[in-house]
Parts: structure tokens; sequence; C-alpha cells
């Protein structure tokens, strides 16, 4: 434990968008907030802790945010026990401002040794004591970023706190406590989501979560004990005591006229009142009061057990000793500031030769211990105790001079047992908690159980009396809380509340917290207010699930009518907890049953409509007015501009309306068709839609749910939401631009919308016209895509859920068709902001495709525009990302500049490469089109004269890509929602009919893609879409794969036919090795490099579409006899096989001509050749070592706890020493031989790992499960005889054999070897399946 060490370890990529996410997330103002406390004086801290708004008026926080204030926190908590003397056990020195004057220590900063004078601490107004008030404010900030903050978990300062229970200072006991019970709480829902969560104690999950002594919590919590000592009465003078050790039994000469407080009576010692027999509270006169009510319990008295100090020997008979108790006082003149010199009766002198072995009792009389401070008691009396006794002496001596000092001192101890038992009640099971806490407070009157003096404590004041504080009614609340979580207590709670009674405690205050929030407040209210409040609601939340029937017995007793009244008030107080109350009805109202009857009875409805009509307008008015969430704390996250307050006040409304919805039965439809119907509502509705950037994607979405479900529920209810401009400003809102007047007439489309509803097919004419598909793209580029559509998770996966709802209605179906919402949708996935959010939310693009499929099923009439809709967002993707590869992206290779630096080679006009024509209309896919009848030149050179022009070559050498730019980023978003999509199979038949697939293989072909594109999910999901597709329809996909395919490898005929000895590339990748600028070779250079990327994406698709297929059947033939392309087949397994042997041969050389400090930084991380020889040889890191070595070092940054040991030094080392190596090879980084050795290793590499499955898919699926046909045979053997050949002519290949190096002729056979029986066994690819990786 200590400071927080922990960072994210490389487990998974995930990681690091999590770390990248969460650094966005942060704002200005708490960035600058940190960095001013990390930094500034300790003197200076308080007040600066004291600046941040308490209320927290923004978003809940991340601790990540805060660690590196946490650590200094860390660092002044040790500083402040190691001065105090807190970590060796109970405080003996009084506080003082040690600390603030000689400041504390930075880790690893050198101790500047500037003091703050006294003076100067005067002046920033702190007390004598200020080394305590710092402390105090150090943890109320704590635990404020405990209750406001996520990933809680980090905290780790939780052995400090365990030392900080040796205070002997109430206010800091009761800090260390209230932050030691949020960790106690973190503990508890950590152990509630493991298995028996309830049975025994986690220590693991105990040490890492509360490292504090539960033994010292244990006494803090049990209740108070009063000393057995002698009643004395109260003078100035020595009292006078008669003592009769008669069998330990002692007798007084005075009686106590007065009751007496019971040690469980908690009301007494907060109210001065003592509960008589017949449960009727007592009060005597303050005067009297603490002069001897009280003054029995100022006597610090403890029984110990004296262990030897020598072992006695058991071969000795010893006579019995009887363990009577030896009573040593100390003495009055002692401590008094007497002259008389006397024997220190607790430290034992020469002259008592042996302690005696047993009981013992140390004894200080009250009239002495309330005169002496506590730490001069300790100092004098933890000398003459064992070790184990210390802590209890200090536990008694703190009781006692809090019991016998004042109402306050009594109130503050009273905080401190609370807090124990609001600990061990979250920390302990169940069984435990019972047995150690609760077991002597079962055998006590039913009046003085803790239950129902907690239910006392935080009754109201009754006659006008002046009541207990807030704090500490806050604090009896939370015990309340934590006892409801003990089934065996839960019931006690619920009956010692009066919760089935209108006039009971707990509705009794509930009212008087309505009364306060109507009075209005300032920005000076005191904060113990706050938490009040705010316990009590967190209570009511707990109740309803505590035991069975407990919401209903709060609804009986008329809980709806105060929760209502809280909704009616229109004050700042009670806005802040509008979410509460709406929070308790949406969990009540949906498990109870007959709750939103009731409800509705109460005129909760009417509420809820007029506090969303106020609350729309005035969170709109403060907006424009600028006094929304202020500037400095919004966040990426923070998509709204109204406060914050206001913000989740309307989240909540909505989700409970919509959770209103899916109630069912009796009188629930009218009463929602009546509260949907009002025109506030509605109003407000309409207000938040039109005004999604103010009001943010939460509550926009919310506001869409409602319009949605309310449709879908009631369909014959659409003109009430027509009639309020709910679908129009919707349909306006997502598409930036006003409705035009409807071209179709109004009768054709009641006609169509007729013949829709009865179940007529669609029309079979469904084809689109070029005509139809050049409207369907842009004209002109927009400056800004999708601006109406939030780029957050919830806006977007409402959007197309909305739309199915508006078309359930003919005017709606008009409406939308008229509309540009359904094209203005899909400019998301060209979008960079809402590609970022789909990319966070990896199942979202998924998620939108079956939304599609489901509105395309539902509503016939949208299959074509919704179909129109997506290949044209698949052209246009293509032709976004083909204008990226302009401005530097994708792959390339490089070459030294003759005016100095590296540009690349070819010049800007190599980086655009080959690509297909995407300007092709789909109606031009024809079976002609693979042989070359259909020319689209003019669409070509039309696309072309678009591009943007091209910037220099230094331009695009010094242009860094981030990764959520990529190319491959959009594809892979894009390609998810096409998987959604296509689970109807029939869509997917329609997508390949319209000529889909082309737009498709056109992202394949893609000059922007970069060299690795193949080890990014892009891959594999273009990889799967293909497949789904060639299981529809594999006479349209499977030749245009194989041509394509065939036609990347034709522009590398120059690679595969060189054989001269040498590395084809070796004048790109060997230093000092310059290229003629009017060289083919160098202007050839990037698109050979492009050319090997297109041919390595195709080799994976094909290999993933002659995979079995993702829906099996019995009797499904293979793609080999459902198309003949035999004659296709042989052609690319010639040049696949040829391609394998020369990128093999390759590898080879250029691993034999790079310097030998490139080969470990130009490692490649992919798929393996099989065998870890062969990957030794190309210096592969297979994804399982990945993955293995990922683990390892999460499962370091998780166990490390900071601690110097053996193995954290040699990681120490070797992490040095890779940095050592590191610094050494990044000049070369920058040159263009090492960015062109990184780009060649992957691409040489992976290529033969990737034509190798091909071939052995290809090869399974020349056997079919029934017998072929003689022809179908005789195609067979012929493609299988060219694998044959093909494999045999790369174990003949000449260039190894003509090698003088031996080695490398046998790298070059391991290789080759290994490929060949990866290609004969059958599973020995199966790792590759990107099916399953999916």
């Amino acid at each position: 434990m200590g400071r927080i060490k922990k960072a994210a370890g490389p487990k998974h990529e995930a990681t690091v968008v999590g770390l990248r996410r969460r650094k966005k997330l942060l704002s200005a103002a708490i960035t600058e907030f940190v960095a001013t406390a990390a930094v500034l004086p300790i003197s200076q801290l308080p007040e600066h802790l004291q600046s941040f708004p308490r209320r927290w008026p923004f978003p809940r926080g991340d601790l990540y945010h805060w660690i590196p204030l946490l650590n200094r926190f860390d660092l002044i908590l040790e500083d402040f026990n190691r001065e105090y003397g807190l970590q060796e056990g109970p405080q003996r020195k009084p506080f003082t401002r040690a600390l603030l004057e000689r400041g504390v220590v930075e880790e690893n900063k050198p101790y500047t040794g500037i003091q703050t004078s006294q003076d100067e601490l005067d002046d920033l107004g702190h007390a004598y004591d200020g080394d305590k008030g710092l402390v105090v404010e150090v943890l109320t900030f704590s635990r404020e970023l405990m209750d406001r903050c996520g990933n809680r978990s980090l905290y780790s300062s939780s052995d400090r706190l365990n030392d900080l229970l040796n205070t002997t200072d109430l206010s800091l006991l009761v800090c260390a406590l209230q932050l030691a019970r949020r960790l106690a709480q973190r503990y508890y829902a950590s152990r509630q989501r493991g298995a028996n969560a309830s049975q025994s104690l986690n220590n693991a999950l105990l040490a890492s979560h509360y490292n504090i002594d539960l033994e010292k919590v244990q006494k803090l919590a049990n209740p108070f004990s009063k000393p057995s000592s002698l009643k004395a009465p109260l003078s100035s003078e020595t009292p006078t005591l008669q003592v009769t050790k008669d069998k330990g039994k002692r007798r007084s000469s005075y009686s106590n006229s007065f009751s007496q407080v019971h040690p469980n009576d908690l009301l007494a010692m907060a109210t001065d009142e003592a509960v008589t027999a017949n449960g009727s509270a007592s009060k005597s006169p303050r005067k009297q009061s603490e002069s001897s009510q009280w003054a029995e319990w100022g006597t610090i008295q403890l029984r110990y057990y004296q262990t030897p100090a020598v072992p006695r020997d058991d071969t000795q008979e010893a006579s019995p000793t009887t363990p009577t108790p030896t009573r040593r006082p100390l003495r009055p003149s002692r401590l008094s500031g007497s002259d008389e010199v006397v024997e220190n009766p607790m430290i034992p002198t020469a002259a008592k030769v042996e302690e005696q072995v047993g009981m013992k009792v140390i004894e200080i009389p009250h009239h002495i211990a309330r005169v002496t401070p506590t730490t001069e008691i300790l100092k004098e009396a933890l000398g003459d105790l064992p070790k184990h006794s210390q802590y209890d002496f200090l536990t008694r001596a703190r009781i006692s001079q809090a019991m016998s000092a004042s109402l306050e001192t009594r109130r503050e101890l009273l905080k401190v047992r609370l807090l124990a038992v609001t600990n061990l009640a979250h920390i302990y099971p169940e069984q435990t908690f019972q047995q150690k806490i609760l077991q002597q407070d079962s055998d006590e009157p039913r009046r003085l159980q803790l239950t129902y003096q907690l239910a006392d404590l935080i009754h109201p004041p009754r006659n006008g009396k002046a009541g207990i504080p807030s704090g500490l009614q806050a604090i009896a609340l939370g015990t309340l809380e934590a006892l409801i979580k003990h089934k065996a207590r839960a019931s006690d709670v619920c009956v010692a509340l009066n919760i089935n009674v209108n006039h009971g405690i707990l509705l009794h205050t509930l009212k008087k917290a309505v009364a306060d929030m109507s009075i209005e407040d300032s920005e000076n209210d005191n904060l113990d207010l706050d938490e009040w409040h705010e316990a009590l609601f967190s209570l009511l939340d707990a109740l309803p699930t505590s035991s069975p029937r407990t919401g209903e017995a709060l609804i009986a007793a008329g809980l709806f009518d105060i929760l209502i009244e809280v909704l009616n008030l229109r004050t700042r107080k009670a806005e802040r907890y509008y979410p509460k109350v709406l929070t308790f009805l949406n969990t009540i109202v949906y498990t109870v049953r007959d709750a939103l009857q009731t409800l509705a009875n109460a005129k909760g409805l009417d509420a809820i409509s007029n506090l969303t009509a106020f609350e729309v307008q005035s969170s709109l008015q403060r907006s424009k007015a600028g006094q929304g969430i202020s500037l400095g704390y919004r966040t990426q996250a923070t998509d709204y501009q109204i406060p914050y307050f206001q913000q989740q006040t309307l989240r909540w409304l909505f989700k409970f309306v919509n959770h209103m919805m899916s109630h069912s039965g009796g009188n629930v439809d009218r009463l929602l068709r009546n509260l949907i119907d009002s025109p506030h509502l509605l109003g407000a509705l309409r207000t938040v839609i039109v005004n999604a950037k103010t009001f943010g994607s939460n509550v926009w979405s919310g506001a869409v749910n409602i319009l949605s479900s309310f449709i879908h529920n009631e369909p014959t209810s659409y003109n009430i939401i027509a009639e309020a401009g709910l679908s129009r400003g919707f349909l306006e809102s997502v598409s930036s631009q006003p409705i035009t007047d409807p071209t179709v007439s109004t009768s054709e489309t009641a006609q169509a919308a007729s013949s829709a509803d009865q179940g007529s097919p669609v029309p079979k004419d469904t084809s689109i016209s070029n005509e139809s598909m050049q409207a369907q793209l842009p004209a002109e580029k927009k400056d800004h895509l999708a601006e109406g559509i939030l780029p957050a998770t919830d806006a977007i996966v409402t959007i197309p859920q909305a739309f199915g709802a508006i078309c359930l209605n003919v005017a709606g179906m008009e409406l939308f068709r008229n509309s540009k919402a359904l094209e203005s949708f899909f400019e998301i996935f060209q979008s960079p902001e809402h590609v970022k959010s789909m990319t966070v939310e990896a199942e979202l693009p998924r998620l939108l495709g079956s939304s599609f499929d489901e509105l395309v099923r539902h509503h016939p009439l949208l299959k074509m525009p919704v179909m129109l809709a997506i290949l044209g967002m698949i052209r246009g993707l293509a032709s976004f990302c083909k204008s990226r590869a302009a401005n530097g992206q994708g792959a390339k290779l490089w070459v030294d500049s003759d005016v100095g630096g590296i540009e690349v080679a070819g010049g800007p006009s190599a980086l655009r490469g080959e690509i297909s024509e995407i300007s092709r209309p789909p109606s031009a896919v024809l079976i002609s089109d693979y042989e070359g009848d259909v020319l689209m030149s003019d669409a070509l050179r039309s696309s072309q004269d678009q591009m943007p022009p091209h910037p220099t070559s230094s331009e695009i050498s010094q242009a860094i890509v981030k990764s959520e730019e990529l190319s491959s980023t959009y594809i892979s978003v894009a390609m998810k929602f096409l998987a959604g999509f296509f689970e109807n199979t029939h869509e997917c038949s329609t997508f390949v009919e319209q000529g889909g697939l082309e737009y498709v293989l056109d992202l394949v072909e893609l000059p922007s893609l970069q060299h690795d594109f193949n080890n990014q999910g892009a891959s594999q999901e273009i990889a799967r879409v293909v497949h789904m597709l060639a299981e529809q329809k594999p006479h349209l996909v499977v030749p245009s794969v194989v041509k394509r395919t065939q036609k990347a490898a034709d522009v590398l005929e120059p690679f595969c036919n060189h054989n001269d000895g040498t590395a084809y590339f070796a004048n790109y990748t060997t230093p000092n090795q310059s290229i003629p600028m009017d060289s083919e070779f160098r202007a050839n250079g990037t698109r050979i490099v492009k050319s090997l990327v297109t041919v390595h994406t195709f080799c994976n698709i094909l290999y993933e579409t002659f995979s079995p297929p993702l829906y099996n059947s019995r009797s499904s033939p293979t793609l080999f006899t459902q198309v003949n392309l035999t004659d296709i087949y042989i052609t690319l397994v010639k040049s696949l096989g040829r391609l394998h042997r020369v990128c093999v041969w390759e590898e080879i050389l250029l691993q034999n001509s790079m310097p030998e400090k490139w080969k470990e930084s130009t490692k490649v991380r992919g798929f393996g050749m099989g065998s870890q020889e062969a990957d030794d040889i190309f210096g592969l890191i297979s994804r399982e070592e990945v993955t293995s070595e990922m683990d390892e070092g999460t499962r370091n940054v998780t166990n490390g706890t900071g601690e110097d040991t053996e193995d954290s030094n040699s990681r120490s080392r070797s992490s040095s020493s890779k940095k050592r190596r590191q610094s050494s090879i990044r000049r070369d980084e920058n040159t263009a031989q090492f960015q062109n050795v990184r780009t060649l290793r992957y691409l040489l590499s992976q290529i033969p790992s990737s034509i190798v499955p091909f071939f052995q898919g290809l090869g399974k699926a020349l056997i079919a499960k029934r017998r072929p046909e003689t022809y179908a045979r005789q195609n067979a053997y012929m493609v299988a005889e060219a694998i044959s050949v093909a494999t045999l002519e790369q174990l003949r290949f000449e260039a190894p054999k003509a090698t003088a190096s031996a080695k490398d002729r046998y790298s070059y056979l391991i290789v080759i070897l290994t490929s060949i029986s990866q290609l004969m066994i059958e599973g020995s690819c199966s790792n590759r399946l990107i099916s399953n990786l999916v």
C-alpha cells in the first residue's frame, strides 16, 4: 500500500484506448487544480482544497485524474504519522505545527529546507495544532473524491488510516473512519460480485481494499463500558474513598441521587436525556448533569493480564495463585503539579522484586483524568502495559475523557462508535457481524438496542427542542443503511423507523427534509445539512429491497405524497435532490405492484409533466444566459451546455417516463396516454429534440426514446406526436435542414402504405438505377458531416428505432421519405467524431446494422432507400479513404532526397497507387466485367480529377498519423455495420445483386492502407463480410475476388522474376545506398509495396471465403463446385506460389544485409509460420507469444506493491538496458532505410503465412461430401496438380541453390518445408480462422 503505482499494463489494446479516453475526459479546471495542489506548499494546501466546489456541480470524476494529488496526500499522512509516533502505537505527543513549519519531503525530490515561520502560519489561519487541521482537510477531500469519482480501487492509503486510529483526537478519528467507510463500501461491492459473497472474509480482497486492523475497529464499535470505580461526590478537594477489598467487591459511602446513564443509551449521550424504565426521557439540569451524571464515566480503568517476561519452568511445582486484581491508582499530586516527590506507581521499581502474573487493573480517577491531557496520561501509563493492551487503554482513555468533558465531545465519541459499526457492517459477513458486534446488543431491552437507539437519534426534535446536529444524524442514517444489508437486522430497522405509519420516524424525518428544501439556500449553507439529505435519500433507496413487502408498506404509509411535494418545489436546494427522488420512484414503481396507479392518484404524473416543462425552459434560459456548466469543467464527454443538476434531473425524468411505458395492463395505458398528451410534456420534448447540442446526448436520447416508445405502444396516437411537431422536429434535427414539401402525392403514399400494411411483397423491380445512385451521392463535400447527430452512443443507437416508429404511420412514412434524415445518418461513417465513438463502443456498429435490418423487415417500402444509402456510404467511404492517401497515408517506401531529408519513392503521384474504379455504377457489375467488357474510364478520370492537391515530399515525411485517423479505423466500423445488417441473408443477396460487393472490394485496394493493415481488425471484418456475401452469391463474389487478386499479383511480376542472387529491395534497405532519380525501380517501389499489401489482404479474404460456412448445413456444396473457375485458379496458384518463394528468400537476404541492431526493433508481431524454428528464422513474434507477454506484464503491474525485491531490481536493470538499446537506434529510426526495413519485414514474412492457408482451404474445397461428376473431378485434379507443382517449384527454386551460404540455403528449406507441412496436415491452420476470432 502507499503511493499509487498502478499503470496501464500491456494486457490488451483496450487498456490503451481506455487510458487515452480517460485523459480526454479530464477537464481544464481539474487539470490546473491538481497541478497546483501537487506543488503548493502544505501550509497553503488546506485553503486551496477548500476552494474546490464541494457540491461537485459537474459529472462524476475519475481517480486517475487525481493520482498526483493522492500520492501527495499519502506522503503527508506518512510524514504526519511518523512525526507524532502514530505508526508505533497510541499517540503520546500533542499536535503542533511542526509539519507545517518544515514541510513534507516530496518523493524523488530533494528537500529544499525552506520553512514557514510562525507568523506566516498565523496569517494563513492555522491553529496551534495546525498539523491536525491539515490532515483533516486531506481526509475530507479524499472522502469527497471517493464519493464523486470512479475507479476507487486506485486508492492505496488505507494503511495510513490504520495508523490514524491511534490518535487521541476525536475529530481526526471521525474523519479517518468516514474515509474508511468509503473503503469498506468498496470492499463490500467487490465481495458481492464474487462467489459465496456472504460466507466468509476474502482476505486477499480485504488487503487490497481495506488494509486496516479489524481488531482496532471492533474495539471502537463495542458498546461503551462504564468503569466500576467508586461513585464519589465531586468537589475541589481530594475525595475520601472507603473501599473494602473483600472478595473483590467495593462499596461507596456516596450514593448518586440522579438517574444514571445506561452504556447503550445513545440518545442520552447525544442530548443529556436518559431513558427511564417506561421508555420516556428524563433530563437533569445541565450543571447537575455535568457534575454528577457523567462523573462516573471520567475514571479511566483497564483490566489486563501481565504475561511473564521469562518462561516458567514447568517441572517445578508452583502453588496456585488467585488472580486478584492489583489496583494501583495514580496519585493526584503526581499530575496536578504538586511539589511532593513521590514514586510513580505506574512504573515498577527495584523494590518490587517480582511482578505478579495474572489479571491487573490500572485506574486513574476522573478528577485527575479530567484535567490531564490524554497524551500525558498515555505517556505515563503505556510504559507499564503490555503491547496488546495499549490500544485498549487508549480506547478507555478516549471514552472516559470524552464522556466527562462536554456534550460536544460525547457526540464526537458517538460518531466514532457509529462509524466503526458502519465499517464493520460492510466488512464482516452477516454471521460474523452478528457474533462479534450485535451479540451483546441482542441481550439488551428492545428500547436500548442499537437499531432503536439509531431511530431515536434521527427523530426530529420535539416541542421546539434543539435536537441532534445534522452531522451526527447523517452518520446514524448511514449506520442504519449498513445494518439493512444484513437480513437479520433489516426487519428491525423497518420496525424501528415505523415505515408503515404516516407519522412514523422515517416519514416524519422526510417531512422535515421537505420543509428544509422549501427554503432557498445560499452557496455558504452548512454542508452537514447536505450530507444529512444525501444520507436520508440513500437510506430510502435501500429500504424497498431490504425485506419483503417493504415497498408496499412505504407506499401505503403515504410516501408518494411527500416525494411529490419535493418535485413541486422550485428552489435551488430542492433542485439538487430531484434526481434522487426520481431514482427512488423509478425503482419502486418498476418493482411494486400498483405503485404507478398510486402515483397517479397522488397527482404524481402531473408533477412530472410540470417539472419536465419547468426544467427544460429554465435550463435553456440559463444556458443562453451563460449560467450553464462551467467551461473549465467541461470535457469531451460533457456534450451539454445546461447546468449539471438540471441535466441530471431531465435525464432521470425521461428515464422514468420510459420505464413507465414498459408497464402494461389495467389502467396503465390510459394513464400514460394522458401523460404524453400533456401540452407541457409535449412542448418540453420538442424543445429538447430540436436543441440537441444544448441538452446533450443523454437527455436528447431520452426524449427520442419517449417518442419511439409511445408510437410503438400507441400507433393510432401518432397524430398527437405530429401535431406537437415532434416527428418533424426530430427528422429536421437529424438532417440539420428543414423538410421540403412532399413531391409524392398523398394518395400514392397512402396506397403504398396500405399495401405495406396488408403484407404485400416489395415490387419486383428493385434495381437501383445509375441516376438514383448518382443522386444519392453528395454533389459537393460538406464541411461538417452528420452535424445534427451527436457523436455519442446513446444518441446514435436511438435514431434507427425512431425511424421505424415514425414510419408506422402513413403520414410519418411520407414525412420520413421526404426528409434527408436517412442520408444524413450514414454520414456518421465518415465523420471522425462519430467513428471515434463507434470505435470505443466496439459492438455499436454491429448493433446499428441489426437495427437497420429490423427496420427494412418491418417496413418493406424502405428496403431500397436503405440499400441505396448503404451503397452510397460504402462508395463515399472509399473516396474519403482514397483522398487520405494523397495526404501521406498508406504503405510506402522512402528514399533519401537530394535536397536533404527523405521523400516517398516515386514522388507524391505514387501515393495514389492502383485502385479500382470507385465511380463504377452498380448496374455495371456483370460477369462480362470480369473479362474487361465494361469500361468506366470516364468515371475513373472524373474521380481522379477530384483528388485534392498533393502535399510536398517534406510535408509527407513529417506527417504523423494518429491511430484513430487511419483508414482502417473507418473501414472496420463500416464492415461491422455490414456484418450486422447481413444477418438477414435476403438483404445480403440484394446487396450483391446491386453491386455492393465491388464497393467493398474497392476498400481492399485502397492506396491509403498501412503496411500492417492485415494485423488489424479491419482486415478480419472485411474478410468476414466477403465470406457472408460469398455464401449467398458465390457466382458473383468468388470471380471478382479471384480476378482482383490475380490483378494485384500481376503487378508483382518484376519482383517474382528477380533472380540475380541479390535482394530485390537491397537499394531501399541498405544504409548509404542511393537510387538514381530517373530509375524506374525508384518510381515503382511504392507501387510494389502497395500491391504486396493488396495481395496479402486478398489472400486472407480467400482463405476466409474457402473456410467452412458461417451457417453450415449438412449438404452445402463447396465453393469450388458452385463456380467453375478452374483455369483462373490454376493461374492464381502459380502466381502466388512464385510470390511465396520469393518472399521467403527476400526476407532471408534482407536480414543478412540489415545492421544487427535493427533486428530486434523491426521484429514482426503477427501470424507465425507454424513452427518455432521457422518463426526464429523470420524473427517472428507470434500472437500467442504477444498474448503471454501481455498477460505477464499485466500480472507484474497488478501484483506490484512498490517493494524493492530481487525480481523488481532485475526487471529494472532489464528495462534500463532496453532503454539504452532503444536510444542507440533512435537516430536510425528517422532514416529511409530503417522505415523500409520495418515495412518490408512485415510484408515479406506475413504474405507466405497467408498464402499457405489459402492453398489449404482451396485444396479442402476440391473434395466434396458427395461423389462429384466426372467434369468436376477433372477440374479438381487440375487445381490439385497446380498446387503440387507450385509447391515443388518452391523446393526447386534456383536462388537458394546458387547461394554460397549454407545457412541461408537451409533456412530457406526449413521455411518451405514448414509451409508444406502446414499445407498437407489438416487443422494446422485452424488458429488463423478469422471467423472464430471475430
